[in-house]
């Protein structure tokens, strides 16, 4: 029998909606107290809700997605990624997974101006 008192671990799609939620945070340049804070949480939730470390339930994800101005139906199904957002910005990241373009995007908003610039650079002659 299962116990219905033991909170069940997060799944892979937790993992995939907690990037979705990075993605849309990182796209609305809000760091994660911002966004805790518009959500009623704590900045440690948002990092584990995120790194799909835990689950969000369907009233917080919610909250969260009122904080950053989406739909909940953005937070799930990869057709959806692209919902409620500027076509061309989405257009560069659109064949990513959401973990993988937050990362990206994670990783050029850690870089200073000239690395910025390079990464840009080094991207754009990837694609020529």
């Amino acid at each position: 029998m299962v116990d219905k008192h033991k909170p069940r671990s997060a799944t892979p799609l937790d993992a995939e909606i907690g990037a979705r939620v990075k993605l849309a945070r990182k796209l609305m340049g809000l760091n994660q107290q911002q966004l805790g804070d518009a959500a009623g949480i704590t900045f440690q939730q948002i990092q584990k809700y995120e790194r799909g470390q835990n689950r969000i339930s369907a009233s917080r994800l919610l909250q969260i997605a009122k904080a950053l101005n989406k739909p909940i139906t953005y937070f799930y199904g990869d057709e959806n990624v692209a919902v409620g957002m500027d076509e061309q910005l989405m257009k560069p990241l659109k064949n990513l997974s959401p973990k993988d373009a937050a990362s990206l995007l994670a990783t050029i908003d850690a870089a200073d101006t000239k690395q910025r610039r390079s990464l840009i650079q080094l991207i754009e002659s990837l694609g020529s």
